[in-house]
């Protein structure tokens, strides 16, 4: 059984409407810049990203934007099925 906390439920449930979110992987000015696809109404943080990473909520994978690398976040088989209780 999973724990998250209701910030990093959020994110797993505004992921679950299919959108995404990338991060800035590259060092550069942009460096751990998030950008997101639409508007959530919580702050997405990096213990949050390893967190639901390390559950297997998330995924992602590396894209170039205008010649930058960015990391692109969505939602995971196990994070579309699993039903996690909140602390």
């Amino acid at each position: 059984m999973c724990k998250l906390t209701k910030e990093q439920s959020m994110i797993v449930d505004w992921l679950k409407e299919g959108h995404t979110f990338d991060v800035c992987s590259e060092y550069c000015p942009n460096a751990g810049v998030i950008v997101l696809s639409y508007p959530l109404t919580t702050r997405i943080t990096k213990k949050a990203i390893h967190k639901l990473i390390r559950e297997g909520f998330i995924k992602y994978q590396s894209v170039q934007k205008y010649g930058v690398r960015w990391d692109r976040f969505s939602i995971a088989l196990k994070g579309r099925v699993s039903k996690c209780t909140q602390v």
